[in-house]
């Protein structure tokens, strides 16, 4: 970090302290004269996060962070300080302009999935998704962790669940990139669950932190006008109404991936049952949407 701060002619002016750490990643914090930067050093399941970021920065760095170097073997992200408060911390009426900057970055990609997939970003396809729901209902480990009201409401909403994934994927638009968790001010970071898939999954991550279902209707309004040229008013509405499901369901594989890469698996940042937590998510959007409750 210092090596590399040195060289972008910012050289740090104390040691770098840790910022963040947890079972996923760890954020070292320098400053300089010219303003802190931020190490990020993220697990191996992540590696990518650092050579997509700088992808991503190269395209539309208005909309990123200002990425100082990259070790891509080891998966090293140096960035400058974003300068801003996130999103999240401000007035929710602020919040659907992160949306809005998110849909032209997913916008900028669309159609171009194998540039993305050669940054190494996985691909999650709706209908592998679809398959997903089987291999739950047929998981001896994981149901036995629910109770048997929860086993019940999954077994009985199984063939929804399947077929909101395979209508999704129908609809469009096609795949592009998929930022896998909320985003924060008008520059989006936190890339390391990047993937290609429905764009309009992450609407399941985005929106329910709003308590007021208005704001969170103003959300979804302003991420379907950013994507207005796309189809129908009907059908992109009818798009987003499925997201806030599958959306919920691409999380739940998020989790079944991600806990056993973690320490204790997750527990000790009380990660452990995020599967579950989004299983009952998953379930509760299917049944009330996005008037429903976000746990």
């Amino acid at each position: 970090m210092l090596d590399q701060m040195a060289a972008a002619g910012c050289p740090a002016t104390d040691a770098p302290r840790v910022h963040y750490l947890w079972g996923v990643s760890i954020v070292l914090r320098a400053p300089s004269s010219d303003g802190d930067l931020f190490l990020k050093c993220s697990g191996d399941i992540f590696r990518h996060e650092a050579t997509t970021t700088r992808a991503l920065a190269s395209h539309l760095p208005d909309a990123f962070p200002d990425v100082v170097a990259v070790d891509a073997s080891q998966g090293w992200l140096l960035m400058r300080d974003l300068g801003a408060a996130e999103l999240g911390e401000q007035d929710q009426s602020h919040w659907p302009e992160g949306l809005v900057t998110h849909a032209e970055v997913q916008r900028a990609w669309l159609g171009r999935s194998d540039q993305l997939v050669d940054l190494g970003l996985p691909v999650r396809p709706l209908t592998a998704l679809a398959e997903l729901v089987g291999e739950i209902s047929q998981d001896d480990a994981l149901q036995s962790r629910m109770d048997s009201e929860l086993r019940d409401r999954w077994r009985s909403s199984a063939p929804s669940l399947v077929a909101a994934c395979l209508r999704l994927d129908e609809i469009g638009p096609g795949p592009s990139l998929v930022h896998g968790c909320r985003s924060g001010a008008t520059r989006i970071f936190d890339w390391t669950d990047a993937a290609v898939s429905h764009p309009f999954v992450d609407l399941a991550t985005y929106v329910f932190p709003a308590d007021d279902v208005a704001e969170r209707r103003r959300m979804v309004d302003a991420y379907l006008d950013a994507w207005s040229t796309a189809g129908a008013p009907d059908r992109l509405r009818e798009a987003a109404d499925l997201a806030v499901v599958v959306g919920s369901l691409y999380q739940v594989q998020t989790y079944r991936v991600l806990l056993p890469t973690l320490m204790n698996r997750g527990a000790d940042d009380d990660l452990a049952d995020g599967d579950l937590s989004w299983i009952r998510r998953t379930l509760t959007r299917l049944e009330r949407g996005i008037d429903g409750p976000a746990d």
